[in-house]
């Protein structure tokens, strides 16, 4: 790709990431939430009509672990029937090894903006024998959206994932739910650029699912990233000596506590995906290419709106304030009635 191509896709792709839109976004997420799931989509697939795409630009210096699972059965349980647990690796010239990962970064996106630690099994789609990575935890400071639980709110006590002028990426998040924590120091400064392995980087990024309790169904198709494959081309590995892991109490015996690799990205990645978590029909990465050539063509595209949103909230607002007006008028009027 060419480096004018790249800098008019990161440019539309930062467009489509509205503050205002986002704010209100998160407001009313947390207000959605308390409806059925169900009922959370509708409003969802609704908002989607006009504006398909939602901007998702991870920061820099996103971290990831990658930790051998040893406990397969019970890994195997936490992801969907359709999806089988096979050896994975995170750089190019490791051995493969089935793979917990945990990734943390701070992220703006069309629809929400804050930190977010996620946990992943790595698997094999059954079905279109792509190498997955499936979501089955996470800890986030801000609003989220997954098909199984539809909107939560924040569910951190604190949230840390950012460097220091040492050159050291500096994760910590605490849980407001329960005592486990992730906190990692690890130094950027003393990583080495080396080549990622692209069918977890590039074909995994284009089938991406969920498990446990954040997947609705069963045989539920995955979705994908839209993004230059040339963002995965490398990343920094930082050896194990320059990598303090001060506590890691997520899911323990899962798998081993220390990790097999460890890996940071030193620039924003720039990521297009659908609002709702949807199929895609980009496979390989000569599609991710045809599509950021296309995703360039013609008038700006524009991101998420919170119109179906706002439009709903204010339909409910109609509904409860006449039912409230109504009842308080049969009251009024009952009461004279006996008097």
């Amino acid at each position: 790709m060419s480096d004018e191509l790249l800098r008019a896709y990161v440019k539309r792709t930062e467009g489509l990431v509205q503050p205002p839109e986002v704010a209100l976004i998160t407001i009313f997420g947390g207000v959605l939430g308390l409806l059925p799931v169900s009922m959370q989509k509708k409003i969802m697939n609704s908002s989607t009509k006009k504006n398909p795409y939602m901007g998702f630009v991870v920061e820099p210096y996103a971290l990831f672990l990658a930790h051998e699972i040893t406990d397969i059965e019970r890994a195997q349980a936490m992801i969907p029937d359709d999806y089988r647990i096979v050896p994975a690796r995170m750089f190019a010239d490791e051995e493969p090894k089935p793979l917990l990962i945990f990734g943390g970064f701070s992220v703006h996106t069309s629809a929400f903006w804050g930190n977010r630690v996620e946990m992943y099994i790595v698997a094999e789609h059954i079905p279109s024998g792509l190498l997955s990575w499936l979501i089955v935890d996470y800890d986030s400071n801000t609003l989220s959206f997954d098909p199984g639980m539809g909107f939560a709110n924040a569910n951190t006590r604190s949230s840390v994932i950012t460097t220091s002028h040492r050159g050291e990426v500096v994760m910590d998040f605490k849980s407001a739910v329960d005592a486990r924590r992730i906190a990692v120091n690890a130094s950027a400064r003393d990583g080495v650029e080396t080549a990622l392995d692209q069918q977890l980087w590039v074909d995994g990024n284009l089938s991406i699912g969920y498990g446990g309790e954040l997947s609705d169904e069963a045989g539920a198709e995955p979705f994908g990233l839209l993004f230059d494959p040339g963002e995965m081309e490398r990343a920094l590995r930082i050896a194990p000596e320059h990598v303090h892991i001060e506590e890691l109490s997520w899911h323990q015996g899962l798998y081993a506590p220390e990790p097999l690799s460890v890996g940071c990205f030193p620039y924003a990645q720039h990521f297009i995906t659908s609002q709702v978590p949807t199929a895609s029909k980009v496979k390989t990465a000569e599609d991710l290419l045809s599509f950021v050539r296309k995703f360039n063509e013609g008038p700006a595209p524009e991101g998420f709106s919170s119109a179906a949103i706002k439009k709903s909230m204010l339909v409910g607002w109609l509904i409860s304030t006449s039912l409230t007006f109504s009842l308080l008028g049969w009251v009024i009027f009952d009461t004279v009635a006996r008097h």
